[in-house]
């Protein structure tokens, strides 16, 4: 009885955090991503406080190796010197720069929380139902956003809304949730879900929204995930024709989608040399370097840090594209220190995960195995486009307490 209120206090806990998205799927203007809340606090950070708790009980209940206490510590260490910094250095007006700032350095260790208690003690039954809920609720935001902001352009409610492009706020958001989530469970998710998640990535986030990092990411999702239901035939025995049929499939699919919406020329037109040397993220980059220095700023500009972007005509913003730069500007040395410390731990660890490929391998250290490869499209988004924001944290930190939990596994 104590189980089944437990999973449903989870599943009211994931749909609430999701009615955010559900809202902002036909809110009126697509571009503006509002934060929902109950009682006057927003419902993200219900899940963040939620998930901060479960984190220390995870710390109290878990064993940890000494790399992931470094881990660990270095964040909260961000954490205190960039409020310090940002405190100091900044007035008061940009206290919501800073409080944002906050919540998404604070996300990493919620989705270590949030882990916990989705996953520990849970049969994998349990933890499938969950996973698979939220993979379908992902699908089902993405395409309700994407077909809100046709209806919306179609009628010319909005004269800035991109003519050529489906690219409301809300589905890069989604994407941040819904990568890593198929590639974690791919191990115990049902195979027809994970077809239905990439071609829902390939029409909406490679094809409609014509996002070059988003066609890179959703490629690099769908190689991990072949290779890891590669390792599973080993226990499994699946049929591997069926990969080949998958990959065909979704070729079609691909191939018909790009034709019809005129998507071609704007795939290669994305990797033309002249499209990525014009590329303003970069004039972005440089426009921050050219006022930024490690030596006079060995500890970065602190949280609530902008710059003037040219993206944005010289407008102030907080969060530069190429989402490694905020680490830089917002904790310098320290910022730069701990996303590099992230990159090669996950690299490490999975190079020696990777002794584990002849044998016959347990669903447990698979699970281990897939939540290491779920950080490398957040990798790519940090060098290319994004990978800054609460979502991003959230399921990093995720992953991190999945791996952690099943690596005891390991043999």
């Amino acid at each position: 009885m104590l189980i089944k209120i437990k999973n449903i206090f989870i599943i009211l806990l994931t749909l609430s955090y999701f009615s955010e998205i559900i809202i902002n799927s036909i809110n009126f203007n697509p571009l503006i991503y509002e934060r929902s809340k109950i009682l006057g606090v927003p419902i993200n950070d219900l899940w963040l406080i939620i998930g901060c708790i479960f984190f220390i009980k995870f710390i109290i209940k878990e064993s940890f190796k000494i790399e992931e206490w470094i881990l660990i510590i270095w964040q909260l260490v961000i954490i205190i010197i960039g409020i310090i910094i940002g405190v100091s250095s900044l007035n008061w007006n940009n206290i919501n720069e800073i409080n944002s700032d906050v919540r998404i350095n604070l996300s990493f260790m919620a989705g270590m929380g949030l882990s916990f208690l989705i996953v520990y003690n849970k049969k994998k039954i349990e933890i499938k139902k969950q996973a698979e809920l939220i993979v379908k609720i992902c699908i089902i935001s993405i395409i309700v956003s994407s077909l809100f902001y046709a209806t919306i352009r179609e009628i010319n409610i909005y004269s800035d809304l991109d003519p050529y492009r489906i690219i409301p706020a809300n589905i890069f958001i989604i994407s941040g949730i819904l990568i890593p989530i198929i590639i974690i469970f791919t191990p115990i998710m049902e195979k027809e879900l994970l077809v239905y998640s990439l071609i829902t990535l390939i029409i909406f986030l490679v094809i409609l929204s014509g996002t070059r990092s988003m066609m890179i990411v959703t490629f690099v999702t769908y190689l991990i995930v072949i290779k890891l239901k590669k390792y599973q035939s080993q226990i499994l025995d699946i049929n591997k024709i069926k990969y080949f049929k998958l990959t065909i499939i979704i070729l079609i699919i691909l191939a018909i989608s790009s034709w019809y919406f005129s998507g071609v020329e704007r795939i290669f037109n994305n990797f033309s040399i002249k499209s990525i040397y014009n590329d303003p993220r970069f004039y972005e980059v440089l426009e921050f370097l050219s006022v930024f220095s490690l030596i006079d700023n060995p500890f970065g500009l602190g949280f609530g840090s902008l710059i003037n972007s040219p993206i944005y005509n010289g407008n102030l913003t907080g969060i530069i594209h190429i989402g490694i730069f905020n680490f830089i500007m917002k904790s310098g040395l320290l910022g730069a220190g701990f996303i590099i410390y992230i990159i090669l731990y996950v690299i490490i660890k999975s190079i020696k995960n990777l002794k584990l490929d002849k044998k016959i391998i347990k669903e447990d250290i698979l699970l281990a195995k897939s939540s290491l490869y779920s950080f490398y499209p957040w990798f790519i988004f940090l060098i290319i486009s994004g990978g800054y924001g609460e979502t991003n944290f959230l399921m990093a930190g995720f992953a991190l307490g999945i791996f952690i939990l099943y690596k005891k596994n390991e043999r």
